[in-house]
């Protein structure tokens, strides 16, 4: 190592550094300001002395990255430092018209395939269909690329073309698209199931979310609505601010919603409804499954909370932290959590404590000790640190090995895009079913094909057999043992009548988003909805909606 860059490790590392930790010791609020300049002192030197005595060259930057990233570590996932390069890469991303096709891509052995193709984008535009399998990109070939490389060769730039070799039934197509810019609407879908009972399914809580729910709130109340379901199932969240709006089309003027409290009374904050209710008297269930978080745990809280709907489905997934970013020298930046969020009880919906972590050093939830009742607007008791449990639980099973196996091996898929080409049109989604000679004609295009599976009685039989031999009992149960794997493989024979159902179900949700799309996927799932179902089953009762959110 020379010296110049000894001496520039010397005198201008500690002003690197010191700026850092300067503007956080500045904070008043820290509780031991001598340990932190203890402590940074020691990190400087350390660093420092590594730098300039570790016996092999070592890359300043990379050296401090690690020590960031296994410091910020040990805190929570969401705390993060971003590099110069990567807030300018951020920001060159945002300042450009960024687009892409509008379809969704998997893996298919050696090829990328078109999976879900979206409504109103560049594929669906250019008739790019599921199933095509993607042969060159701008002639470029594509054989043996990840989906995540050929993401890459497809995103980019709005409006400029991209020319894409695709295999068809055997057949090459050429297609010229150009790139859209990604547009992503914050309701999946909305409509009426019932003659009475209107749905709104919410994918993100991106800019404009309460508008636009208010927007289709108010065209189902032009048809005879009394019920509403909102599904917030797989919705990871998004704007705070969005989740109170949307709140305050069914809540009173000036209810608080949400409050963040954080180690800094900067960072203590209260969201309240600001405008007049749309309508606070219309029956509402709440659909949240285990992907449920952060805003979706919000308007589900608050409305849980408030006694203004029933929840139904799984516990949420339970993320109550919020982070705001903070910039750093030389044009880096902090993302940091600064607050939890605590809905109207008073109670915290975060799930995982990071500060009490197991002795290994795992994140586990929140230990019962931890754990506080409250009280909702009629006295129901709820309880905080575990999301939101609902307040009719629906269990939702695993799928059956041989279903399973079906999925991952893509023949749902397969099956859904032969039926495609082979019929122009089918039913309306909900009114969509496949027949027997449907359903036997699927057997058959499984004929030959692997989807090789192994079932929970045929892994437990294993362990037995281990157990046998480790104890000295194998011999002599050797042709039992035998004699159970038989059945077990003659059982497996009838797993695809066995589990007709579960199948059928799903071939007819893939095959309705064909013709109709994501929306079309959606709606064919509703007769079999385990959880829409229990909603609709409340909401149609009024004297068990009312029991629901009544003290017992």
């Amino acid at each position: 190592m020379n010296i110049k860059k000894n001496l520039l490790i010397r005198f201008f590392l500690p002003a690197i550094l010191l700026p850092v930790a300067g503007g956080f010791a500045a904070f008043t609020l820290l509780p031991d300001l001598f340990e932190i300049r203890k402590n940074k002192e020691i990190l400087s030197t350390l660093f420092e002395e590594v730098n300039l005595e570790y016996v092999d060259e070592v890359s300043p930057s990379r050296l401090m990255r690690t020590s960031v990233e296994a410091m910020l570590s040990s805190l929570d996932p969401y705390t993060v430092y971003f590099s110069e390069s990567e807030v300018s890469d951020a920001r060159m991303e945002n300042a450009v018209a960024f687009g892409g096709i509008g379809a969704s891509l998997h893996q298919k052995e050696d090829f990328v395939a078109i999976g879900t193709v979206h409504e109103n984008g560049a594929a669906q535009a250019a008739g790019l269909l599921p199933g095509d399998l993607i042969v060159a990109i701008n002639g470029r070939n594509a054989k043996g690329r990840t989906v995540e490389q050929v993401e890459a060769f497809l995103n980019g730039q709005a409006g400029a073309a991209i020319r894409l070799t695709l295999t068809r039934n055997g057949q090459q197509v050429e297609k010229t698209l150009s790139r859209k810019e990604a547009s992503r609407s914050n309701l999946a879908w909305h409509g009426m199931i019932d003659e009475n009972t209107g749905y709104i399914k919410l994918s993100h809580f991106g800019p404009g979310t309460a508008g636009e729910f208010g927007k289709a709130l108010t065209e189902l109340k032009t048809k005879s609505l009394e019920n509403l379901v909102i599904d917030l199932r797989d919705n990871p969240g998004g704007i705070l601010q969005e989740a109170v709006g949307l709140c305050n089309l069914f809540v009173e003027k000036g209810q608080l919603i949400v409050s963040t409290k954080g180690k800094n009374p900067a960072n203590n904050r209260s969201f309240s409804t600001m405008a007049e209710a749309i309508d606070t008297n219309i029956a509402i269930s709440v659909l949240l499954n285990s992907r449920s978080a952060s805003a979706s745990e919000i308007v589900a809280g608050a409305f849980q909370d408030l006694d203004r709907a029933v929840i139904v489905g799984q516990r949420s997934f339970g993320k109550g932290l919020v982070q705001v970013n903070k910039p750093l020298p030389y044009n880096a930046q902090l993302k940091v959590t600064i607050a939890k969020y605590y809905i109207p009880s008073g109670r915290c919906i975060q799930a995982l404590d990071y500060t009490h972590r197991n002795p290994d050093g795992s994140v586990g939830k929140v230990p019962d000790s931890l754990v506080s009742d409250f009280k909702t607007r009629n006295g129901r008791l709820v309880r905080d640190g575990g999301g939101i449990l609902p307040d009719i639980v629906v269990d939702r099973p695993s799928a059956p090995a041989v279903v399973q196996s079906l999925l991952d091996k893509g023949l749902i898929f397969d099956y859904a895009t032969l039926y495609r080409q082979r019929h122009d049109s089918i039913a309306r989604p909900r009114d969509f079913e496949l027949t027997e000679k449907d359903y036997k004609d699927f057997t058959d295009f499984l004929s030959g094909k692997d989807y090789s599976y192994t079932t929970e009685s045929e892994r437990l039989l294993e362990k037995y057999r281990e157990t046998a031999v480790t104890e000295d009992y194998f011999d002599a149960l050797e042709d039992d043992f035998d004699s159970m794997r038989q059945q077990l493989a003659g059982a497996k024979k009838y797993d695809l009548q066995h589990h007709r159902e579960e199948i059928k179900n799903l071939l007819e949700e893939e095959i309705a988003a064909r013709y109709y799309y994501q929306s079309g996927r959606l709606q064919a799932s509703f007769p079999e909805d385990r959880e829409l179902q229990q909603a609709l089953k409340v909401l149609d009762n009024p004297a068990s909606y009312s029991e629901v959110l009544t003290v017992k």
